[in-house]
């Protein structure tokens, strides 16, 4: 081997040998974040679990008299927390967590904001500082604790008198898996400070919510008390509405916005459909109804299965009409394109009222006619016995 080769494989080894050094550093600053991370949501978990103790609370806002923590201020720096008992827990400048990873460097408490004179809600601010090797992310995190306080001065400008740690805020967590986040506070609003749900969203016009899968396949799923899988579920579907139940689809909305129920359907109760004549024009009333009705067949069938339409599953037999033979007698009942063609039977209830009113013409008149038949008959049978009387007198 010559010493050209020799350098140039050391070169290579000590090139190999960085690229894993460097991967190490990175692995054990990653580590290191985690644990700090964790190490915080644990601190405050723990700070947050000693102020909802009520006693705790006041012991550490509002004790000793005349030492009272004002919320409305800018921002109030205090320390410590107390417990309970009245002993010091957590206090700014000391570090937690297994190996002092994590440092409090500062606390206050701010942002009063009343709901009913003295009573309200303020913000317990908490700044926490990684110790030692800094992991990936930022140095200095913030976390944030609502409090419920009560002040000396109805008027909501004085100090603390009372109080309770309400839950964590502002601060999404991370699960324990390392990568799920997870919000553990009260309720969260998106273009609104005062939510009325546990989400609830207010835009401007046209804002909406958007779910997508890369499947083309979005769907919400509920979930009620209950356990089972195939839960409830609202979706899309090749830009279709759908609605599943028990691990199938029941109701699908086509954008042209041809409604197929796939199952039993019942109505209790529904409101009718708007008929006043203030809503109304072109009025012309039906004609040749029951003619054209003759010219649309009945007919039985069996669905053809298709796996994108779950109604076709169905193997019994099904009574109905053809969509293209009532388009060609009634077009305006037929919605939808070649392929997924529907009827709206709801229009055959006028079409069939006409159509009985020109049965009952038709029988009323060949009524009458029969009538004058018999009236002729009878006539012509009186007029025989006339003369059959007349030939008998005359003999």
């Amino acid at each position: 081997m010559t010493l050209l080769s020799i350098l140039i494989a050391m070169g290579l080894f000590g090139v190999l040998l960085l690229g894993i050094m460097s991967a190490m550093t990175l692995m054990n600053k990653s580590e290191r974040n985690f644990r700090q991370d964790s190490e915080t949501t644990m601190l405050v978990e723990n700070i947050n679990a000693m102020l909802k103790d009520s006693t705790a609370c006041v012991n550490t806002f509002a004790k000793p008299a005349g030492s009272e923590k004002n919320p409305n201020a800018a921002g109030v720096a205090f320390s410590p927390i107390m417990n309970k008992a009245n002993v010091e827990a957590f206090k700014t400048g000391n570090t937690y967590g297994a190996g002092n990873v994590i440092k409090i460097t500062q606390m206050k408490i701010s942002n009063f904001t009343p709901a009913n004179t003295a009573e309200g809600i303020a913000d317990l601010d908490i700044e926490i500082t990684k110790e030692g090797p800094q992991g990936i992310g930022p140095k200095v995190l913030k976390r944030q604790i609502k409090i419920f306080a009560i002040l000396f001065d109805a008027t909501g400008n004085g100090k603390i008198k009372f109080c309770q740690a309400l839950g964590e805020s502002q601060i999404w967590q991370y699960a324990s898996n390392g990568t799920d986040i997870f919000y553990s506070g009260g309720k969260v609003g998106i273009g609104t400070n005062n939510p009325q749900k546990a989400l609830h969203v207010i835009g401007t016009v046209n804002e909406s919510i958007r779910v997508e899968n890369t499947s083309n396949n979005a769907r919400i799923e509920f979930k009620d008390s209950g356990t089972g899988a195939n839960l409830p579920e609202i979706g899309s579907s090749a830009n279709a509405l759908t609605m599943y139940t028990g691990g199938g689809e029941r109701l699908r909305i086509e954008v042209d916005g041809t409604v197929n129920v796939i199952g039993a359907f019942t109505a209790a109760a529904y409101g009718p459909p708007a008929s006043d004549i203030s809503k109304k024009k072109d009025i012309h009333t039906l004609e040749s109804s029951l003619d054209n009705l003759s010219r649309i067949q009945g007919v039985s069938f069996l669905w053809k299965k298709k796996a994108e339409l779950p109604f076709t599953q169905d193997t019994r037999k099904n009574f109905g009409f053809i969509a293209q033979e009532v388009e060609k007698v009634y077009p305006e009942l037929v919605r939808g394109k070649e392929g997924n063609k529907t009827i709206n039977f709801m229009g055959f209830t006028a079409i069939l009222w006409e159509a009985v009113k020109e049965l009952q013409q038709i029988f009323k008149t060949e009524n009458e006619e029969t009538k004058r038949r018999i009236q002729i008959l009878e006539q012509q049978i009186e007029e025989l016995k006339t003369e059959h009387r007349k030939q008998k007198t005359s003999k």
